[in-house]
């Protein structure tokens, strides 16, 4: 229910920033107690100015996101080439089929994450272009897509690890068979 209702106030905030309604007298004052004014006051906390500064703080991040990301396609990369090499070779691995089926889901996945990671980048780019021509809501809006793309990012390289783990449990489970096998004969 609480988010409902900060939902609503950001809801309202956005509304009084594009009349240009200036906050309260009742938000600038101090009220430790939920009461009306509280919804002005959190109105007030939403309308602060951002600087050019607050989307830049977004590029180290992304960049590392990024170098992480395409460490972890080239690591997929070489899996797929050794399994090609050995496969050539005659060597045969454990429930192939479902390895290159995780595998593939994978590389679609990087495919996404470094998609949405960029798009994130793009859209920090172009809200410190709208805040440089003092749109600030504008600004705002696009900074804040800008995080909800880097999250995004992130629960799919969340989702993608999930994936490589399934991938690597088939792997010892095979070990686990063999050991078994082996000592019962």
């Amino acid at each position: 229910m609480s988010y409902i209702l900060y939902l609503l106030s950001f809801v309202l905030c956005l509304q009084s920033s594009v009349s240009n309604l200036q906050p309260s007298p009742a938000s600038l004052s101090s009220t430790s107690a939920h009461s009306a004014s509280s919804t002005h006051s959190l109105c007030y906390d939403y309308r602060m100015e951002i600087t050019l500064t607050t989307p830049a703080l977004l590029f180290p991040a992304i960049a590392i996101l990024m170098l992480g990301y395409v460490n972890r396609y080239l690591g997929a990369a070489n899996v797929i080439r050794t399994f090609k090499k050995d496969y050539d070779s005659g060597y045969e691995h454990t429930q192939i089929t479902l390895q290159l089926q995780i595998l593939q889901k994978r590389i679609e996945l990087f495919k996404y994450m470094l998609s949405v990671a960029m798009a994130g980048l793009a859209l920090a780019c172009i809200s410190m272009f709208f805040i440089f021509l003092d749109f600030q809501l504008t600004g705002k809006i696009s900074f804040g897509l800008s995080l909800l793309a880097m999250i995004s990012s992130m629960i799919l390289s969340l989702y993608e690890t999930t994936m490589s783990n399934r991938s690597l449990l088939v792997e010892i489970q095979d070990i686990f068979e063999k050991e078994t096998s082996a000592k019962q004969k």
